[in-house]
């Protein structure tokens, strides 16, 4: 960690404890991988997760291909506090409203990830 990290991750965690909203993240089910052979997924279930309340995006940024209509945005702690990395195509469950992860942006404040923007299509 750099000395820009130890000054903002905190008040990243600080803030979003304050005005987060509990949510369920549920990773994927599990998938064969043939070019490696491997499985990926798993259905783990991540709950009482602290995430900013559920914003939806503004008419501008709504392409009708990468962003629709209905498409809401989430921020959730890094990896070091949550305890995992957020992955695309995952459930989560927020404001009663069942939602995909369609796009995971990683945030940084200088060698670390201080959060993780969440774009979120109901389904």
């Amino acid at each position: 960690m750099t000395e820009l990290d130890d000054e903002i991750i905190p008040e990243i965690v600080a803030l979003i404890a304050e005005i987060g909203v509990p949510v369920t993240i549920t990773d994927t089910p599990a998938t064969y991988v043939p070019s490696t052979g491997a499985m990926t997924g798993g259905g783990t279930v991540h709950s009482n997760v602290l995430a900013t309340p559920l914003a939806e995006y503004r008419t501008e940024f709504i392409d009708g291909e990468f962003i629709r209509s209905g498409d809401c945005e989430i921020y959730v702690n890094g990896p070091t506090t949550i305890g995992f990395t957020p992955r695309e195509g995952a459930t989560v469950l927020a404001s009663s409203i069942s939602f995909r992860i369609q796009k995971v942006t990683a945030l940084y404040t200088g060698a670390s990830i201080a959060a993780f923007a969440l774009q979120l299509r109901r389904g």
